[in-house]
């Protein structure tokens, strides 16, 4: 061993060293070749812009807008050639006239992203404006950010071949920044290339620190790493400034396969070493090993079913500590075993015993029944529901069996418990009502399911009659005040979210107290049955209709009531309600007031409505009973007021 370690010690110390400066000259040779190669791409798209802005025909098309000649130029291949994704072109003014987009499928003309991004008020357009308001028309390049990414751009003075002086016009041409390393296939750019912003919370401390000193010692940066050699290069922008970073991690080739060589060496004597403990072992083999033998192979049997013998080794050693400690495990599970044979005793006992339902599924089907499961499914015996499947027995319209079913797939564990509320179907088609509990057991390492049926139908229809109580008048059978209020509530928020306006009919019997006196209350209880039906058969089924109290009823008009609809209603709901009724031998006969209020966005409360709505009623009543009265609010007060109330054209026919 310590062999090795002095091999390791002066390998690394003495060796390693001279191959990390070897590998950081490799590294920053690569990065100055990728900036030589990038600044030879550029110049030589510079070179090709300036080619197309001395041609007579992009003169031409600057001067005239005439794009014929130019357009068939403009083609992914012709593109792909020069190594560029747009051109644009802009007047003596710096206007863009056209802009062509290479999308490797089609030519986009004037496309918005790249029109955006050369406006005016860009980075773009400010070097565009110096190049038109100077007498500097040299060729401009350099990267530009744009809404999709940093491009390189080229911008070039337009001239015909023989002109000279001022130019008609500017031309630009953009290549994506980093397609230009591509496009030359540097050895600097590869697939653990990083392309990070100058402002990049990314680049390392020092990166960071050679551009804020303006980049001492040129474009290229080589920083030497613990476990790495990072190259980098800055690409600069039009005011020649660096605006990208590109770093390269390389590999440390050499030092990795000096450390390699002295590893191999290192593990040469850690091998000889080996051998010679392996041969110990070996001799030790014949004391030690056949005990250890009878150890591990106990240990195989408790990994096995069934009950376990415990181990009989004598001595003071520790081998022979492991083997009562390997008992103590033997007992432990023989006593398991014990507790589980007695537990599925129990829980056999309690499955045929229990007034619940309980079914036993094995893939999803039931292998074991009860006879309360039975009784629940109207079958004479459980063997009539063996073999049925979970998907069977649940009722298919109910979309909370789904918790049910899924607990047939194989991601649950033993132990795993569901419960909710769903329909059971019987073979006759009938369905009731059940709280099942589902649990996935563990038997003879196979997965069972265990349902635990408890029949809800008769108390869901009990709850079902006390919810119908408590919202509903129990004479008429219609809502009452509180299941009204709550209802109204939902159409003020809905006006308020949605604008649907709704309206309120307040409705009070004219000499209804004088049908009590006369005939009694039960006629009385029998005329305010048959007037609801009256009122009933006159609404559409998402209105409600309400008993308040006594002989006040309330109508409540949703999905954008529209005024005239309203009115129209109310007046026929008065006809109806004027109406003889039979009472027995007897005819009894009385009238409405109905105060009539449209909602707008000024009521915020329910309470409110109501009470203005009642107004209308009493100013019904007031003028003179069996009439239509319309709450109308004043729009000085911004709110509705009482003494806002008026006729509206119903009341005259009513009386009429």
């Amino acid at each position: 061993m310590v062999l090795a370690l002095l091999i390791g010690l002066l390998g690394r110390g003495l060796l390693i060293p001279s191959f990390d400066a070897a590998e950081r000259r490799l590294a920053e040779d690569a990065a100055t070749h990728t900036r030589d190669v990038f600044l030879e791409s550029a110049y030589g798209l510079s070179r090709s812009a300036s080619d197309w802005a001395n041609w007579d025909e992009t003169d031409h098309f600057i001067r005239t807008g005439d794009a014929k000649i130019l357009r068939g130029m403009f083609s992914p291949k012709r593109f792909g050639d020069i190594g560029i994704d747009f051109m644009a072109f802009f007047n003596a003014e710096g206007l863009m006239l056209l802009s062509v987009e290479n999308t490797s499928k089609a030519m986009v003309y004037n496309p918005p992203w790249l029109v955006k991004g050369l406006v005016a008020d860009s980075e773009f357009g400010r070097h565009l404006f110096q190049l038109v308001t100077t007498s500097n028309r040299a060729v401009l390049s350099g990267v530009v950010r744009l809404p999709i990414g940093a491009y390189y751009i080229i911008l070039t003075p337009v001239r015909p071949t023989a002109a000279k002086g001022a130019p008609s016009g500017y031309m630009a041409w953009g290549v994506r920044a980093d397609k230009i390393l591509l496009r030359n296939k540097a050895t600097f750019f590869s697939s653990d290339t990083r392309i990070l912003s100058v402002t990049s919370r990314d680049l390392p401390d020092e990166v960071t620190a050679w551009v804020a000193q303006k980049m001492p010692g040129g474009d290229v940066l080589v920083l030497p790493g613990d476990h790495r050699i990072e190259s980098w290069i800055a690409v600069r922008n039009l005011d020649n400034k660096p605006a990208l970073l590109l770093g390269r991690s390389a590999k440390r080739e050499v030092s990795a396969l000096g450390v390699s060589n002295i590893n191999i060496m290192a593990l040469v004597s850690i091998a000889g070493i080996l051998l010679i403990g392996l041969l110990a072992l070996y001799l030790l083999q014949f004391r030690v090993g056949r005990r250890l033998h009878h150890l591990l192979m106990a240990i195989r049997r408790i990994r096995g079913e069934g009950q376990v013998e415990r181990l009989m080794l004598d001595g003071r050693d520790e081998v022979t500590d492991l083997a009562g400690a390997i008992n103590e495990l033997i007992d432990d599970k023989n006593r398991m075993l014990h507790e589980r044979d007695e537990s599925e005793q129990r829980f056999a006992s309690v499955f045929a015993s229990s007034i619940d339902g309980m079914l036993l599924l094995r893939d999803g089907q039931a292998c074991e029944i009860n006879a309360s499961a039975a009784l629940l499914f109207h079958e004479s015996s459980p063997q009539q529901l063996l073999g049925r499947s979970l998907a069977e027995m649940l009722d298919p319209t109910d979309m909370r069996a789904v918790q049910l079913l899924a607990m047939l797939d194989g991601g649950v564990n033993a132990g795993d418990t569901k419960r909710c509320e769903c329909r059971f179907r019987r073979a006759d088609g009938s369905v009731f009502d059940c709280d099942a509990t589902a649990t996935v057991l563990l038997q003879n390492g196979c997965k069972l399911l265990h349902l635990h049926l408890d029949d809800i139908t008769e108390r869901k229809t009990i709850l079902h009659q006390i919810r119908h109580m408590a919202f509903h008048d129990t004479l008429t059978g219609l809502v009452n005040r509180n299941l009204f209020h709550d209802r109204l509530e939902q159409a003020l928020r809905q006006q308020q979210r949605d604008g649907l306006q709704f309206a309120v009919l307040f409705i009070d019997l004219d000499g209804f107290k004088a049908v009590n006196d006369r005939f009694g209350h039960a006629a009385g209880d029998a005329l305010l049955q048959a007037l609801s039906l009256r009122m009933s058969a006159c609404v559409r089924s998402h209105d409600t209709l309400a008993r308040l109290s006594g002989d006040e009823f309330a109508l409540l008009l949703t999905g954008s009531a529209q005024p005239m609809a309203v009115l129209h209603l109310a007046k026929r709901l008065l006809a109806e309600l004027r109406h003889p009724v039979v009472l027995g031998a007897d005819l009894a006969q009385v009238g409405a007031s109905i105060g009539v209020l449209l909602g707008h966005r000024g009521y915020t409360d329910a309470e409110c409505v109501l009470h203005d709505a009642d107004l209308a009623m009493y100013q019904a009543k007031r003028g003179g009973r069996n009439r239509i009265v319309l709450y109308r609010p004043d729009p000085s007060e911004g709110m509705a007021a009482p003494d806002c109330v008026k006729d509206c054209a119903y009341v005259q026919q009513a009386q009429a």
